[in-house]
C-alpha cells in the first residue's frame, strides 16, 4: 500500500538499483548477457519472495549493490588508461598555449630576426617542455627563460669594458645552457648550427 508514497519502500529501491545495475549495457544487450542475466535471476527471485508470506527483500538489495559496485569497479578499471590519455593531453594544451603566450612576450623583446626565427622555430619547443614537466613557476622555465633574456643582452652592444668583460665570461656558460635547452627537445647540431654561426 506504501509503494507508491514511500521513497524507501524496499521494493521501489529494488527497482530503482536494478535500473541502475542496467546503467552502461547496450540497447542491445539481450537475456544473454552476463548483467542482464544476473538481473533477470534476482527479478524471479524476488517475484518468488513476494509472492510468500515472508517478504524480505534485503538479501537482493545487498546482491543487487554488490553487482553494481563491481560493475563499477570494472568501468573504472577500463577508464583508466583513458582518463591518463585525457590528462597527458589537457597537459600538453595548457602547456603549448603557455609556450605561444611567452613566445609573445620574448619576441616584443628583440628584433634580430635570426633571435627570433630562433625562439618561433626551437627555443619555443624548449619552453613547452619545460611547462609539461614542471609547470611555468617551475625552476626549469624560470632558468630557460633567463637564458632567453641573457641570450637577448648578449647581442646588443656594449658599450664599457665592464659590458664586454662581463659578455666574455657570460658566453660560455650561455651557449652551455642553450646547447642543454636544445637538447632536452631533441633538436639535432646541423638544425642549430646556422643560429649559432649568426650569433657569432
Amino acid at each position: 500500500a506504501t509503494f507508491f508514497s514511500d521513497t524507501q519502500h524496499p521494493a521501489r529501491r529494488l527497482i530503482n538499483r536494478m535500473a541502475q545495475a542496467s546503467n552502461g549495457l547496450n540497447a542491445e544487450s539481450g537475456r544473454d548477457h552476463p548483467q542482464c542475466a544476473k538481473l533477470v535471476k534476482l527479478a524471479e527471485t524476488a517475484r518468488t519472495t513476494l509472492d510468500s508470506s515472508d517478504v524480505d527483500l534485503a538479501p537482493l538489495l545487498d546482491e543487487l549493490d554488490k553487482l553494481i559496485t563491481e560493475r563499477d569497479e570494472r568501468a573504472r578499471t577500463a577508464a583508466e588508461p583513458y582518463i591518463e590519455l585525457v590528462k597527458n593531453h589537457e597537459a600538453m594544451e595548457v602547456a603549448q598555449s603557455e609556450a605561444q603566450y611567452w613566445l609573445k612576450q620574448a619576441l616584443e623583446n628583440t628584433a634580430e630576426p635570426e633571435i627570433k626565427r630562433f625562439l618561433a622555430d626551437h627555443w619555443v619547443r624548449v619552453m613547452q617542455n619545460a611547462f609539461l614537466i614542471g609547470g611555468a613557476s617551475s625552476e626549469r622555465a624560470k632558468e630557460y627563460d633567463l637564458t632567453v633574456k641573457e641570450l637577448l643582452w648578449s647581442v646588443q652592444p656594449k658599450q664599457t669594458p665592464d659590458e664586454r668583460k662581463q659578455l666574455l665570461g657570460l658566453i660560455p656558460n650561455l651557449l652551455k645552457k642553450i646547447n642543454a635547452g636544445l637538447d632536452s627537445v631533441g633538436i639535432s647540431t646541423e638544425e642549430r648550427t646556422p643560429f649559432f654561426d649568426a650569433c657569432f
